[in-house]
């Protein structure tokens, strides 16, 4: 498989929170992969030597600075114009380049690099990907119930995320809050938690007097410690050498909660430091708080940095949390509400857990070899799909349609691989049409005229590993038909997709006007669509749809507004024009696939047996023909009482 080659654009590869997890995802894909980093924040130490940086310029405002253009334009102006010109800056050897998907590593309130990921992936036109460590916009409650300021946010990022071919989040129920945000995203949506970082090699706990405490970490919003401290007030009374440390930027306010403490010593606070191993080194219990309220979608980053230390851990989380969910019964994590009564139990039994064995597995879900290798998967899932091919045909009558359905086809949300005109060996194309096909680089092929069949056989025959829509060349196209067909092909892939509700005798049909299939859904089977069962079924969609059932793969259709909406380009020359003629056409095409092969749904010998038998000895009618009686005798036909072909109409 050749090297990948990603376009990765993220703001800070810094020491902050989300800028270490990026560190990590961006040195796993540099394993394998060449990558080319847009960022401005950078940890240039970390960069491993096959990373390509374009450093990004300064200039992103701060999110709390942000919230007031928010409200007032219903996006931050700024962003979009350092986007546009961090592209201008890096335009050409963005251009240039050939990438296989493009990456933007984002966090909430910083929503600029989405900004700068839609105008690079509308140029360049490849696999869009977006992976955030948070919900974005925060939920309600941590926006202060501000529903205006919400509204406001979800409606901006929209355009800046509905363009992504993926959604990746941090967790299961992030990613559930996130589809609430973006109920018109046609792309896939993915988890991928957080990794924890490994243990110094020279990290080890130390004797040390008294019951130490630690909270690393920092305190604001929803984050509150009025629990806590209440219940290590009481704690102090059965355990007077214990001491309580807070390492990392706290607001002010909830200094003032315990200032009697922090007199004594009791309780210290502590500025945010790069030596937070220190501390673990002689803590005798970790404390996680994360949001006082219910149902919320953030699972903290700390508690899973708690996970390598061998120290007892009081996760402090409102009810339904990701924490409570995601860890429950692993017996040396101790879950509470807000609640000191809680709290407080939970510190007083924290004292006797000495096995951590129940983090095994745990330690391996949040690795960040698991982490990093699910991260992998996940990318290269989708982006190692099978080639995606518009195939039709056309004829002198129609030829003249070309350029406005391929229009369509071309504005595809999701643009094919490679579009294929299938053209008969005589038919004279113009030269103002052939110089469109040569423009827009349409691949034209020159086959035999087997009529309707052409636009998708030799296709099928040319492209067997490809995912392959078939289309008719009168009609327009809407512009999200291929991504929907890509979206149920991902979802179901054993079965060819119609695009239409059309079902006769007991099958869902294949549909000329627009339907996906594969050449292995029709197995041996396309090699038996030779001249003769062409001549005698003038309705592909029948031929298509029953050996595809008979091989095991029948047809199944979308309810999709994407397919209920083609609008006809030429209604008078559209085959369903003659409702009696194509009626006619079906029946007699069902009528000798069902006495040369069988009925689809026979088993192989009942199969074999009818195909011998109807090839020796066969009577029957043909309303086609007028009804005539024939005979067929070892292949050969025979008419036994010719009956006049009823005029048409």
């Amino acid at each position: 498989m050749a090297k990948k080659h990603y376009l990765i654009i993220a703001l800070d590869v810094a020491e902050t929170a989300p800028g270490i997890v990026f560190k990590q995802l961006i040195r796993s894909l540099a394993t394998y992969s060449d990558i080319t980093l847009l960022a401005q924040a950078v940890d240039k130490n970390s960069i491993p030597e096959n990373l390509r940086l374009l450093e990004l310029h300064k200039g992103v405002e701060y999110w709390g600075k942000a919230q007031k253009k928010w409200l007032k334009y219903g996006s931050n102006p700024r962003d979009q114009r350092w986007a546009e010109k961090s592209f201008r800056k890096y335009k050409k050897e963005i251009l240039s380049d050939s990438f296989d998907a493009i990456i933007t590593l984002c966090s909430n309130g910083y929503y600029s690099s989405l900004n700068l990921g839609k105008i690079i992936s509308e140029k360049l036109r490849r696999p869009y990907f977006i992976y955030s460590v948070d919900g974005m916009p925060s939920p309600l409650p941590w926006l202060g119930g501000d529903s205006v300021l919400h509204s406001k946010i979800s409606e901006g990022l929209r355009p800046l995320c509905n363009c992504a071919d993926l959604f990746i989040l941090s967790n299961p129920l992030m990613a559930a809050y996130q589809k609430t945000v973006l109920p018109e995203f046609q792309g896939s949506w993915d988890y991928l938690f957080t990794p924890y970082r490994p243990l110094p090699a020279d990290f080890s706990l130390k004797k040390h007097d008294g019951f130490n405490i630690l909270y690393a970490g920092s305190l604001y919003g929803l984050r509150r410690i009025d629990g806590l401290i209440a219940a290590f007030r009481r704690f102090l009374s059965e355990k007077p050498d214990a001491t309580l440390y807070f390492v990392g930027e706290v607001v002010e306010d909830y200094k003032h909660l315990a200032e009697d403490l922090v007199e004594k010593g009791k309780i210290v606070f502590k500025e945010p430091t790069s030596r937070i191993d220190s501390y673990y080194a002689i803590a005798d219990c970790l404390i996680d708080i994360a949001a006082d309220i219910p149902d919320d979608v953030f699972l903290s980053s700390k508690v899973i940095c708690y996970l390598p230390y061998e120290i007892p851990v009081v996760a402090i989380s409102g009810a339904n949390s990701p924490v409570s969910i995601i860890m429950d019964g692993c017996e040396s994590i101790l879950h509470c509400h807000n609640d000191a009564d809680e709290i407080l139990k939970a510190l007083e039994r924290s004292q006797g857990i000495r096995d951590f064995s129940d983090r095994a597995r745990l330690l391996d879900i949040f690795s960040p070899e698991s982490i990093c290798r699910r991260f992998r998967k996940i990318i290269e899932k989708h982006i190692d799909r099978e080639p995606l091919i518009v195939s039709l045909t056309t004829w002198k009558a129609r030829i003249r349609n070309i350029p406005a359905v391929l229009d369509s086809i071309f504005s595809q949300t999701l643009p094919p691989d490679k579009l294929v005109l299938n053209l008969a060996t005589n038919e004279i194309v113009p030269d103002d049409i052939q110089a469109y096909l040569d423009s827009h680089k349409v691949e034209v092929n020159r086959v035999p005229d087997t009529k309707v069949y052409k636009k998708l056989i030799p296709t099928l025959k040319q492209y067997p590993e490809a995912c392959i829509v078939n289309i008719d060349d009168d009609w327009i196209y809407p512009s999200g038909m291929l991504e929907e067909f890509v979206r149920i092909h991902c979802q179901d892939p054993n079965h060819p997709i119609s695009g239409n509700r059309e079902i006769a005798f007991h099958m869902a049909c294949h549909c000329g006007c627009a339907s996906l299939t594969k050449r292995r859904y029709f197995g041996q089977y396309l090699d038996w669509i030779n001249d003769e069962v062409m001549e005698n079924c003038p309705s592909d969609d029948i031929v298509f749809s029953y050996f595809a059932t008979k091989n095991g793969y029948p047809y199944i259709h979308t309810d999709s507004l994407y397919f209920t909406n083609l609008t006809p380009y030429n209604p008078s020359e559209a085959l369903s024009g003659d409702s009696s003629l194509a009626s006619l056409g079906i029946q007699k095409s069902w009528r000798y696939l069902t006495r040369r092969f069988g009925h689809p749904s026979k088993s192989t010998a009942a199969f074999f047996f009818n195909r011998l038998m109807h090839w020796m000895f066969e009577i029957y009618r043909d309303p086609a023909r007028g009804n005539g009686k024939y005979l067929r005798l070892f292949g050969i036909e025979f008419t036994i009482a010719s009956s006049p072909c009823p005029k048409e109409s």
